[in-house]
């Protein structure tokens, strides 16, 4: 198996996303790798196989993103190159700066249409305790404050939420009280957040913290974006 450092990133030879089809693609994901799993799995398996032994695949995550291990790396698979890209810088960065953060293995890469990023695999966290992991989010957090990165709004992704809420697209899978009522609360919550800035992780629950060499370490950034610190606090 061939082994690559935590912080490194070699160029795989692989096409990549231009900037302006990563800029046309929205926050809001409607087509995830998910919809896809096969397909997505069969990407994950081209971009492993130049870094270890693809025989025993196994898939970690398929809702959303599709996430897939082999060896001592895990890939990622995602419909959105941009995301994917911003989630890569924030990692790097956090790692360079020593925040306790997984660099990427290599740069978003496409294969069959999605777009790969493979990272080291951790084991789960299951045992640590919540002081620990706020300690380890707060870490990162601070890392962030001077990655110059250009970061989405809180704000912002729940108004585009409601923009779709309203759009008629979910009509048959929503009640349209329901989507009335959420149309509603969503409103309310854009009011109470709209000037918070402080960068945060968006999804801090269990799953996004793995030990890694005894070492506790942040995982899943691409919900990272500016909002009040305490949306990430009410997941402790």
């Amino acid at each position: 198996m061939t082994e690559v450092p935590v912080g490194g990133a070699p160029d795989l030879p692989f096409l990549r996303w231009t900037g302006d089809a990563g800029r046309a693609h929205s926050e809001l994901v409607l087509s995830p790798a998910s919809d896809s799993v096969d397909a997505a799995i069969a990407a994950a398996r081209e971009v492993l196989a130049r870094l270890c032994d693809v025989s025993n695949l196994v898939v970690l995550h398929d809702t959303n993103n599709v996430v897939v291990g082999a060896g001592t790396f895990v890939a990622k698979v995602t419909t959105n190159n941009a995301v994917a890209e911003r989630e890569r810088l924030l990692a790097d960065h956090a790692s360079a700066m020593g925040a306790p953060a997984f660099a990427s293995v290599a740069a978003p890469v496409i294969s069959g249409g999605f777009s790969v990023v493979v990272w080291p695999q951790g084991a789960p966290a299951s045992s640590v305790s919540r002081r620990d992991a706020a300690l380890a989010l707060r870490s990162v957090q601070r890392a962030w404050s001077s990655c110059g990165i250009s970061l989405p709004t809180l704000a912002g992704r729940l108004e585009e939420a409601r923009s779709l809420l309203r759009s008629g697209e979910l009509d048959q899978v929503l009640d349209r009280h329901i989507a009335s009522a959420l149309d509603d609360v969503i409103g309310e919550g854009i009011e109470a957040i709209c000037d918070r800035s402080a960068i945060i992780h968006g999804e801090p629950h269990d799953g996004n913290f793995v030990l890694h060499r005894s070492r506790l370490v942040v995982i899943d950034f691409e919900a990272v974006c500016l909002g009040p610190i305490e949306w990430d606090a009410a997941f402790f």
